[in-house]
């Protein structure tokens, strides 16, 4: 008698990049699989990694669901508050591959600020399919007393560096994709989601498997700390102590903190906001050209008539046209096209 050989037919929901025979189901599922006696005799039958990823396949999608608080590191004597993050994953599920992430840092001029301060966006991005992750960091004393030992520079984008680690490292288990992940943020965030994106030691600091291709995409909207040297040029008295509380009075240390002085050639893609007065589309224009002259792609939502807060604020919200239309197309087109 002749024997059949392996006949999987595959879920369409399956990524072609995955193992045809991988994302077979037995019958009762609509998916037919023959007699593999004879395989096993030549050695071909499934490897245990096969069968596991089958059975993955085989699950039904996974329910919305909300994690909140989780500890992406523990250091003595911080807030364990200041170093978690929220997990927001949406109802349906690519059962082979885990859904694209999406990781957002809150502003608050480095000193306040929280990751429950969210509005529209877990709901939002949820509903372009994607898991939402919005992460708290150690923030700079309010006071804007200078004190010597505050948490400044470069506490802010060494946390968040470690937040993006513990993602990429853990977010699996959640039915996320930890090889499709897109970092934003807004206002001090957006410096942060800029810094990381350009700098990724502070990714590789908490996870040294990190693979730089899997940030796809980062959002940076609203800020005028690209180029801080540059910045604190111009900057007027109050404008100055807030930079001075964050990142300290050391020129050098302005210069390490400045995501135009850390652009790679082919980087991740960007997408910033234009907005304000000269000295701040300044800072844009600049920065992009900076990453255009490495051949990065990057895209300018023009908000002008926008205030800051409403930047952040029309993300996802219902009936925007200023904020949400652009960043929808960047998340689909440039961060996880299919």
């Amino acid at each position: 008698m002749k024997s059949l050989g392996y006949v999987f037919f595959v879920n369409l929901s399956c990524s072609l990049s995955v193992i045809v025979s991988a994302c077979g189901k037995g019958r009762g599922s609509g998916h037919v699989a023959a007699d593999h006696s004879s395989d096993t005799a030549k050695g071909n039958a499934p490897t245990d990694a096969q069968i596991g990823l089958a059975r993955l396949c085989g699950k039904p999608a996974l329910p919305e669901k909300k994690v909140l608080d989780v500890k992406y590191q523990k250091i003595a004597g911080v807030d364990p508050k200041l170093q978690s993050l929220d997990i927001y994953m949406p109802k349906v599920m690519d059962p082979c591959q885990g859904v694209p992430v999406v990781i957002f840092v809150h502003g608050g001029a480095w000193k306040t600020g929280d990751k429950s301060q969210m509005q529209d966006k877990p709901a939002y991005f949820n509903s372009l399919g994607y898991a939402f992750v919005s992460v708290n960091y150690r923030l700079s004393p309010q006071d804007d007393l200078l004190l010597p030992n505050r948490i400044m520079f470069p506490v802010h984008p060494t946390d968040v560096g470690a937040a993006v680690a513990w993602v990429y490292k853990n977010i699996k288990s959640h039915g996320g994709n930890p090889e499709r992940l897109a970092l934003l943020g807004h206002s001090a965030g957006a410096h942060l989601a800029a810094l990381v994106g350009t700098n990724q030691t502070y990714i590789q600091k908490a996870a040294s498997s990190w693979k730089a291709d899997a940030l796809r995409c980062v959002g940076s909207y609203d800020t005028e700390g690209y180029d801080i040297p540059k910045f604190m040029e111009t900057a007027d008295g109050q404008e100055s102590l807030l930079y001075r509380n964050a990142f300290g009075d050391d020129p050098n240390l302005w210069a390490t903190a400045s995501p135009i002085n850390h652009v790679k050639f082919k980087g991740p893609h960007f997408q910033l906001v234009k907005r304000g007065d000269a000295v701040r589309d300044a800072q844009v224009d600049t920065f992009k050209g900076a990453l255009e002259r490495k051949s990065n792609f990057v895209t300018v939502i023009d908000g002008q008539g926008l205030s800051h807060s409403d930047v952040n604020h029309l993300i996802g919200a219902a009936g925007d046209t200023r904020m949400t239309p652009f960043v929808t197309e960047f998340m689909k087109t440039k961060c996880f096209p299919r």
